[in-house]
């Protein structure tokens, strides 16, 4: 029995690393570029792409694969099939991004349509294309005048949404201006004032009211914390023990050592049953640590299996 069991042992690295092996994703060649660049019309780069040091880089042609671009002005009228990373001083997005774009600029325009999520961080934000999914902007000025798929945050000092949102409106600013007619979800705003008798909280308390909610909510969580994870535990534990117990009895065969254990020995009783009280309080903590990592985690799949099945 040792033996196997070191044999089990022995094969669970081997496993965990073709279980591994199942979720990564080949990896697409890449393609460098520095200095300006004009991708033309007729031009395909079936890779990612990447390009910095650039005063301006226009692409109208297709790309098949994620674009990393570091430039003054950018100009996107083609096809990108992946996702946009983009850091420059002007963007203007009027193609096609079949992924989603992260966008940071002084101003950023995006006419086209971006198929996936789509995230701005600009002074000026104008955004009069069709989202596929989500739209998040950061902007001092931010105007939403296109389509919007799903869900629409803005957090800006000055935000216009006149388009059609069709999940929920978020807006964070100090003025904001929103046609409700087409926004077909719920709306929630909040506006930012800047005086103190507006806001109606004592400035000179602050600190000592936000340590007090810190204090509160930390042995909240303690207590939640506990309460969640260790007395369901030992619910289950002893529920689960008492069940085996029933199932036993009531089984048609039994081998003697298992009616051994249960009927005549009371020491032979709480050993198994203490032994069994910490695997089942213990146990778990190792498995999350593997489980957060990502070679951990088939490793964590493959320890839990033989625990069950083989132990």
């Amino acid at each position: 029995m040792f033996k196997q069991k070191l044999k089990v042992l022995g094969i669970l690295p081997i496993l965990s690393l073709l279980i591994l092996s199942i979720f990564i994703t080949p990896i697409k060649a890449a393609q460098f570029e520095e200095g300006d660049y004009i991708l033309e019309q007729s031009e395909i780069i079936e890779e990612n792409f990447y390009i910095s040091d650039a005063s301006s880089v226009t692409i109208s042609g297709v790309i098949d694969g994620d674009v990393f671009i570091a430039t003054n002005i950018l100009t996107i009228s083609g096809t990108i099939t992946g996702d946009v990373y983009a850091i420059a001083k002007t963007i203007n997005v009027s193609g096609n991004i079949y992924g989603s774009a992260y966008l940071a600029a002084q101003r950023v325009d995006v006419s086209g349509s971006i198929a996936q999520n789509a995230t701005t961080a600009a002074m000026f934000s104008d955004v009069s294309g069709t989202l596929g999914k989500d739209l998040m902007v950061f902007a001092y000025d931010s105007n939403v005048s296109g389509r919007v798929m799903e869900d629409a945050r803005v957090f800006a000092t000055a935000s216009v949404i006149s388009g059609t949102v069709k999940g929920e409106s978020l807006i964070y600013a100090s003025s904001s201006t929103i046609d409700e007619e087409l926004a077909e979800g719920e709306i929630y705003e909040t506006i930012i004032t800047s005086t103190e008798e507006s806001s109606g909280l004592d400035v000179s308390n602050l600190s000592k009211i936000t340590s007090n909610i810190n204090i509160n909510l930390t042995g909240t969580a303690r207590n939640k914390l506990f309460s969640i994870n260790v007395f369901p535990t030992l619910i289950s534990f002893v529920a689960l023990y008492i069940v085996g117990v029933v199932l036993i009895y009531l089984a048609p065969v039994k081998t003697l050592k298992i009616e051994k254990k249960v009927n005549t020995s009371i020491r032979e009783f709480l050993s198994s049953f203490l032994i069994g009280l910490g695997i089942t309080l213990l146990l778990p903590c190792p498995l999350i640590l593997f489980s957060l990592t990502l070679i951990g985690a088939p490793l964590a799949i493959v320890i839990g299996i033989g625990l069950i099945f083989v132990w």
